[in-house]
């Protein structure tokens, strides 16, 4: 709280993009992974850690 008031930014509206930023990567990532005809649990760490860089290089290409 302390950093943000120095650096002049509302904590809840940062809090609130980074959950929306979040949220749009992990519903792309569910997209990806109903593709496959697979749930999330068929799914490596490695195999969604793909998943979501995909989905982070697609949400910013669209920004």
């Amino acid at each position: 709280m302390n950093l943000s008031r120095k650096l002049s930014i509302d904590p809840e509206t940062c809090l609130r993009r980074a959950n929306e930023k979040f949220e749009s990567r992990f519903r792309l990532l569910e997209g990806y992974v109903a593709g496959t005809g697979k749930t999330l649990k068929d799914h490596s760490l490695e195999e969604l850690d793909k998943y979501w860089d995909k989905a982070k290089n697609e949400l910013r290409k669209k920004s």
